[in-house]
Formats: structure tokens, C-alpha cells, sequence
């Protein structure tokens, strides 16, 4: 949750495999869904956040074949259906370190974001 301040938006996300990992990231100022690694943006979509209402997000990285693997997210405003489908993705040829989740934000706006209802769950290998 966040808010918008004049022109000034926040960027928040949850990432997974560590802090050399992967994160799914809202970026309002671009109006996308980002997939983020420590060098950038390494794949996005367009999405529409929504000043002062949650949004919930999934990400996953999972086990595609014997030697690859998907990072996968969507988001989504709180109240709506969740997507069926994962709007964006990456394919990955190098199998991802063990390391911690996390969920963060940058205040641009100045306001608080909030972090609620986090849960990690471990995904077998081909799950959709």
C-alpha cells in the first residue's frame, strides 16, 4: 500500500533467491510490472497501480526443465480477481542461489508504504 504525492510515486516489491536475486517490482512512474535483477530491469509489462489501494502481488521462480528455470509475476488490484495468466516473465538458463525472500520500497512520494499478509510458500517443479 501507498500513496501518490503531487507527482511523486513510490516503487515497492517482494523478491526471492537472495540479494543477488530476482524481484518483482511496481513501478507507477513507468506504469509497469518489472522483473528486476541487480543489474536492472530484465523484463516488464504494463501495469496501471492505483494510488491509496493495495495491491497484491505473486512471484515465483520455478523449475521449468533440467536445466531451466522461469521467474514469473503478476500483480494486482486488492478486491479483483488474481490474474490466471503470469503477464510477466523471464526464462533463465542458470539455475538460481539459495538465499532469503524479501519485500521492500522506495518512498519517492515521501509517504509510508506498507507491507501486509506475506507468505512464502515452496513451488514444485513444473507447478503453472
Amino acid at each position: 500500500h501507498g500513496t501518490t504525492q503531487g507527482r511523486r510515486q513510490p516503487t515497492f516489491g517482494v523478491g526471492l533467491c537472495g540479494v543477488a536475486g530476482w524481484r518483482l517490482v511496481v513501478t507507477p512512474g513507468k506504469k509497469a510490472l518489472e522483473i528486476v535483477n541487480e543489474e536492472g530491469p530484465v523484463a516488464s509489462t504494463v501495469f496501471d497501480w492505483e494510488s491509496g489501494s493495495w495491491t497484491r502481488l505473486r512471484f515465483q521462480v520455478r523449475k521449468t526443465g533440467d536445466a531451466s528455470w522461469r521467474a514469473e509475476g503478476r500483480a494486482w488490484k486488492d478486491g479483483t480477481p488474481e490474474p490466471a495468466d503470469w503477464p510477466v516473465h523471464l526464462d533463465l538458463v542458470t539455475e538460481p542461489v539459495n538465499g532469503r525472500p524479501s519485500a521492500w520500497g522506495t518512498p519517492f512520494s515521501g509517504t509510508e508504504i506498507s507491507f501486509d499478509d506475506l507468505l512464502v510458500e515452496k513451488v514444485s517443479a513444473g507447478t503453472p
